[in-house]
């Protein structure tokens, strides 16, 4: 019998509040991750209308309902509220990318660890790191 204890994430959710094919074409030409709907039940898919998207073993969730949290402030990457953090060795290529793209971003922590947030096209939050702290 198994412990209960967390090994891994299976997904992460977000939602696209109307914007699903900015969404698409966001995760897919900009983040370069790759669409996964065919993993998926198609019975699933008219229950909860969105995409999947593959991040290793785990899976990206990107589906379309209101958003209604109080968590988020409009129009702003908000890292303390809901968003999906990916990390990266070097954030250079990204910071790049996001400029190329006209995407501004906030940006933090220096050393063992640095960190970026910007909004996808729906308001979700991003975060973009390279990894955690080590003591």
């Amino acid at each position: 019998m198994g412990s209960g204890k967390i090994m891994e994430i299976d997904h992460l959710s977000l939602n696209a509040d109307g914007c699903l094919l900015k969404a698409r074409a966001f995760y897919t030409d900009f983040l370069q991750l790759r669409l996964i709907n065919d993993q998926r039940p198609a019975a699933f898919h008219e229950i909860i209308p969105g995409d999947w998207y593959e991040l290793g073993s785990s899976r990206l969730h990107v589906f379309d309902y209101p958003v209604g949290g109080p968590y988020r402030e409009p129009n702003q990457p908000t890292p303390g509220g809901p968003h999906v953090a990916f990390r990266v060795p070097d954030l250079a290529p990204m910071i790049q990318r996001l400029e190329s793209y006209g995407i501004s971003y906030r940006s933090m922590g220096e050393g063992r660890m640095r960190q970026i947030w910007f909004l996808d096209p729906a308001g979700n939050t991003i975060e973009i790191n390279t990894g955690h702290a080590k003591k």
